[in-house]
């Protein structure tokens, strides 16, 4: 990454997929087939928000019901693999970054939205 003029690295995630500077925010992913960029300035997010997403528990119901049948185990697995974390920054107007927090621990989290919130507003009361 090639900084701006004074721009100095705050923090970034483990997989160096979420990076967050001085002057602003990218996510860098570079799954299989496909690469997704964004790059948010910090003066232009509006909003931070953290979610877990789980699964319909119908689907856990019907597997215990149904276990002795490979469709009951496909439904737990289902089950268990469809809860998420996701972390979606919105900037005003643009594109949104959303990346789910596979991987990364609760307090690197709420320390990395108390960072970007901080350099946000920062930037924002020059």
């Amino acid at each position: 990454m090639e900084g701006l003029d004074n721009e100095k690295l705050i923090t970034e995630s483990n997989n160096k997929q979420i990076r967050l500077t001085t002057h602003r925010l990218r996510y860098h992913e570079t799954p299989k087939r496909n690469s997704n960029f964004t790059s948010i300035m910090l003066d232009k997010i509006s909003s931070i928000e953290l979610t877990y997403y789980k699964s319909n528990v119908w689907l856990l119901i019907i597997g215990i019901i149904t276990i002795p049948v490979l469709i009951g185990i496909v439904l737990i697995i289902i089950y268990y693999k469809s809860k998420r974390h996701v972390v979606s920054i919105t900037p005003d107007g643009g594109k949104p970054i959303i990346f789910e927090t596979k991987g990364m621990k609760r307090n690197f989290l709420e320390s990395f939205i108390d960072k970007v919130e901080a350099a946000s507003m920062k930037l924002k009361s020059k």
